[in-house]
């Protein structure tokens, strides 16, 4: 069977925030999902998630809840998800996009270095 990317990602394409508006919002819910969680990791979790599917163990003992909700896909985000997905073998894509994400969610209050708000 074959497996296709969602995504046509060239190598030497860079993020573009115009060309995928659905990234805010779907941000948007899932922030409206976790609004009652508390804000340790917050970005940390989300976008390591989302790009690789992975949390670190100190992310987990810090915030269990949302790391619960996330890896069980209780809040998702399908499209951001495969966009990660189609651009895994263009890292500058990929670090463009990740660092677009930890700016909107900056933008909400919730930081990456640790502790944040929103």
């Amino acid at each position: 069977m074959f497996l296709y990317k969602k995504f046509s990602i060239g190598n030497a394409d860079h993020f573009n925030p115009g060309h995928y508006a659905f990234i805010a919002d779907e941000l948007a819910i899932m922030m409206e999902q976790i609004k009652h969680i508390p804000h340790d990791f917050v970005a940390e979790i989300i976008v390591s998630f989302l790009k690789n599917h992975s949390l670190r163990c100190e992310w987990i003992a810090a915030n269990p809840e949302l790391a619960r909700l996330v890896s069980s896909k209780s809040v998702r985000s399908d499209r951001i998800e495969s966009l990660f997905e189609s651009c895994q073998k263009d890292s500058f894509f990929s670090q463009e996009l990740e660092t677009y994400l930890k700016g909107k969610l900056a933008e909400k209050g919730v930081y990456t270095t640790g502790r944040g708000y929103y």
